[in-house]
């Protein structure tokens, strides 16, 4: 009693088995995963740390791993895109996109198990929009099984869709990869100089940032200054438009920082340039006689990075001075008037002691 017991709950479980496996037409394939019947897999990828829309496209490698012996290896693509085209929605200082795998159409040959590893292997800008670690990368598994008759195998075949990922070995609902764009920011401080300079003069910059090297048309960079002067200054700088900033001695501009994020490409090109140049004074970017500077931005340093730090100063920093200075005794060299004047009194009093002296001697 007790084996043919065992023997009807072995057909029990076996039927209950064969009643919950997908059936699929011989050598076709019905995709399936731990959360439900898809047909292809779901790539996703992140970028955060933005403030201005995204242009820049991922590219992933697919390559086959394994495969069952004597099999075909199935039409899997053996690349895929991820494309930002500026139109995405930014929340939260992150933009998302996903592309779509399709493995309706595969078809296989043998049962068992089929991997293949994708990983995201370029983009377009690396700078500014660096690739995710391969230890991101996710494993590809296509199991195909025979469709079952009961508790007999057919010829037809089920296929399985699984992704795993490789950071915690989990099975996932699709792949997802994500980065931090690198961005940076620059600044400027002004003062004024010289025996004839009003350190509350306040002079007119503009501030200019083209389109180009990262900086994609429609961009906004966040201005701010410590002016106090009357005119009123530009809180923001569009791309391939200048904006006017007023400083007077002391004061300093910041362009590409938004709520302690820095907004402006590595790379981007900038020109700060002094608007209302006057003859009375020399203007001076970084110690050179000009009234205009452009540069080239660098990444921010981390600290302790001497060299990088170095860059940085030069590269996104600008010091502009204002200088004026005139010499209030025409034709006399300012710095040795008062020994001229002690040469003379000297001379006038030796005169004097020689006359005197020359008195006495007539006398006696």
């Amino acid at each position: 009693m007790k084996k043919l017991s065992l023997t009807a709950g072995v057909a029990a479980i076996a039927l209950a088995v064969a009643s919950i496996i997908p059936a699929a037409g011989a050598f076709a394939q019905t995709a399936t995963t731990f959360d439900g019947n898809i047909n292809s897999v779901t790539l996703k990828r992140t970028v955060s740390g933005v403030s201005n829309p995204v242009t820049n496209t991922f590219t992933y490698t697919i390559t086959e791993t394994s495969k069952p012996t004597g099999a075909t290896s199935p039409s899997v693509p053996s690349s895929a895109t991820i494309v930002f085209d500026g139109s995405e929605t930014i929340t939260n200082k992150s933009v998302e996109e996903t592309t779509t795998i399709d493995l309706s159409a595969l078809n296989y040959d043998k049962a068992g198990d089929y991997t293949w590893t994708i990983a995201e292997t370029d983009s377009t800008d690396r700078t500014n929009y660096p690739i995710d670690s391969d230890s991101n990368n996710y494993t590809l598994q296509i199991s195909v099984r025979y469709t079952m008759n009961g508790n007999t195998p057919t010829t037809a075949y089920t296929a399985y869709v699984t992704l795993k990922s490789k950071a915690n070995n989990k099975v996932e609902p699709n792949a997802t990869w994500g980065s931090t764009a690198a961005r940076t920011y620059i600044s400027a401080t002004a003062s004024t100089t010289g025996n004839m300079a009003d350190v509350n003069e306040c002079f007119a910059y503009t501030v200019n940032i083209p389109v180009g090297n990262g900086v994609v048309a429609g961009d906004s960079f966040t201005i701010s200054s410590n002016s106090a002067c009357t005119q009123t200054s530009a809180t923001s700088v569009k791309a391939g438009t200048p904006a006017t900033v007023y400083l007077k001695n002391g004061e300093s501009l910041t362009v590409g920082v938004n709520n302690g994020a820095n907004e402006l490409p590595v790379g981007a090109k900038y020109t700060i340039t002094k608007t209302n140049a006057s003859d009375d004074y020399i203007e001076k970017m970084d110690g050179e006689d000009a009234n205009t500077v452009t540069k080239t931005t660098v990444a921010v340093p981390t600290a302790g990075d001497s060299a990088a730090e170095a860059a940085f100063a030069a590269n996104n920093h600008t010091d502009i001075e204002n200088n004026k200075e005139k010499d209030p005794l025409t034709g006399i060299v300012t710095n040795y008037w008062f020994y001229l004047v002690l040469l003379i009194i000297g001379a006038f009093g030796l005169i004097v002691f020689m006359r005197k002296r020359q008195d006495d001697e007539e006398e006696q």
